[in-house]
């Protein structure tokens, strides 16, 4: 018959946490566990904050909904004697849940109206997109007259001005359209919140015989002009201008494209 279990057998010798002998019925020391619920004291503290960052946070970017808690939570919130880590857990959930119900539709910073003056012919994802489109118009020998716009995010770094600058350079190389991009037709026209620029189309116009036999991209490859038939009357232009339709409020910049090539026709 087996002689029964010694208990003190079954203790540890030592805390699982250090080297000091551990606190009857516990496998712990007092200074672990002293230790453990500061920590654990400090990590809820964490969280505490943490919470008061995020309602103020919210708050800012829905000023004209503030967030008001109930007087329930108000009441709560004051009440330190409940310590009780499943009603503090509680308490949590029902704060996080006010917050987003007063903040459950986006922010919108810009009226409808804003958004329908910033409306330019037909509005593409990105500028590849667009150039891809006056690609094709470039490739074919007819009057074009187009008119189509995209947004980007606003680089600090590029300001209107030089943006209008780019845009122009890659119409002239990706879309292939003819032009100087280098050569203005006059100052640009600019303000705080825009910059313009117009350009000289350098193709041979419409009406002349060699232009019917090349398109107006085999125009841009010969890199010469057609003397014999004079230069087409089309401008292009660009404008770059502020783009504050993000609903989270980032700054963007909207660009602009119109180019006016040959005869009045539809792109």
């Amino acid at each position: 018959m087996n002689s029964p279990l010694d208990v003190s057998q079954t203790l540890p010798l030592k805390c699982s946490a250090c080297s000091s002998p551990p606190d009857p019925g516990y496998k712990t020391c007092t200074r672990c566990r002293a230790r453990r619920n500061a920590q654990s004291h400090q990590a809820k503290q964490r969280k505490k904050d943490a919470m008061q960052l995020l309602a103020a946070s919210y708050a800012k970017l829905n000023a004209s909904k503030p967030v008001v808690l109930s007087e329930t939570l108000k009441r709560k919130s004051k009440d330190e004697g409940d310590s009780t880590p499943v009603r503090k857990k509680k308490r949590v959930e029902r704060i996080l849940k006010s917050y987003k119900t007063a903040n459950a539709e986006p922010v919108n910073m810009v009226s409808k109206d804003d958004n329908a003056a910033m409306k330019f012919g037909k509005e593409y994802q990105t500028a590849s997109e667009m150039y891809k489109r006056l690609n094709k118009l470039a490739l074919k020998s007819k009057p074009v007259d187009f008119e189509g716009s995209y947004s980007i995010v606003a680089d600090p770094a590029v300001d209107n001005g030089k943006r209008a600058s780019l845009v122009a350079r890659d119409i002239r190389k990706i879309a292939h359209f003819s032009f100087n991009h280098k050569a203005a037709l006059g100052p640009a026209i600019q303000s705080r919140t825009s910059y313009s620029l117009r350009f000289q189309c350098t193709c041979a116009p419409k009406g002349d015989e060699k232009s019917k036999k090349h398109s107006l991209a085999a125009s841009l490859n010969r890199g010469k002009d057609n003397a014999a038939g004079g230069l087409c009357q089309g401008k292009v232009q660009v404008m770059v201008m502020e783009d504050l339709r993000h609903p989270m409020g980032i700054v963007g910049q909207q660009i602009r494209v119109h180019i006016h090539h040959g005869h009045v026709a539809t792109a």
